[in-house]
C-alpha cells in the first residue's frame, strides 16, 4: 500500500541537533554515520545526514568540517547503489546540477574550459554512504517523497510538449460545454 515514510522525528534523534534551516524547512529523516563522496574524490569524513522538505543536509560530526546543504531542485536523479564493482559502499547515488561552489569546484580542467561551460549545466556525482544497507531503502524512499514535493519548473522556451492529463481532459470538458465552465460562469 502507498505508505508514506515522511513521519516527526522520534525521541531518539532528538539529541541530534539539525544544521540551520531555513523558514517553513521541516527535517524528515535524519541518518547517522554517513559518508559524502563527491565525484572521484574520497570522502568528506562522516556525519549526520539531514532529508528536509527543502533541502539534503549533511553535517559532519568533525569540529570544523564543511556541511553540505543541496536544494531539491538541484538534484537531477537519485538511485539506490548497491554493487560493490560500483562503487565500494552501498549508497544511495545523485546527479546534482548548478553546485558548484558547494561542491568544491567539479571536474573542469583547463581554463578555456571555464568560460565554455555555464555553471549551472556542471553535473556532480554525490554518493551518500551508509554504514546499514538496510537502511537504504527508506532513505531512497524518503528522498522521492521530499523531491516530489519540488517538481522542475516547465520553461516557455521549452514548448508545450509537457502537459498534465488533469487539465488536458478539463480543458476537453470546459471546450465542449464552453467557457463558461472555466471561468465559472462570469
Amino acid at each position: 500500500h502507498g505508505e508514506s515514510f515522511i513521519s516527526p522525528l522520534s525521541s531518539t534523534m532528538a539529541h541530534e541537533q539539525p544544521p540551520p534551516l531555513n523558514e517553513g524547512e521541516e527535517v524528515q529523516h535524519v541518518q547517522e554515520g554517513v559518508q559524502v563522496f563527491v565525484d572521484d574524490r574520497g570522502a568528506n569524513g562522516r556525519g549526520t545526514l539531514y532529508v528536509t522538505t527543502q533541502n539534503v543536509r549533511w553535517k559532519p560530526e568533525a569540529a570544523g568540517g564543511e556541511a553540505l546543504a543541496l536544494g531539491w531542485r538541484s538534484v537531477l536523479m537519485h538511485a539506490v547503489s548497491r554493487d560493490p564493482n560500483t562503487f565500494p559502499h552501498p549508497c544511495i547515488y545523485c546527479q546534482i546540477h548548478g553546485c558548484q561552489e558547494q561542491l568544491g569546484g567539479g571536474a573542469m580542467a583547463d581554463e578555456e574550459e571555464v568560460g565554455m561551460v555555464d555553471e549551472d549545466e556542471q553535473v556532480n556525482e554525490v554518493r551518500f554512504a551508509v554504514d546499514d544497507e538496510q537502511g537504504l531503502s527508506v532513505l531512497f524512499q524518503v528522498f522521492s517523497e521530499c523531491q516530489a514535493m519540488h517538481p522542475d519548473d516547465v520553461e516557455q522556451d521549452e514548448g508545450d510538449f509537457m502537459f498534465n492529463v488533469e487539465e488536458v481532459e478539463e480543458g476537453a470538458l470546459a471546450a465542449s460545454m464552453g467557457q463558461s465552465a472555466i471561468t465559472g460562469g462570469g
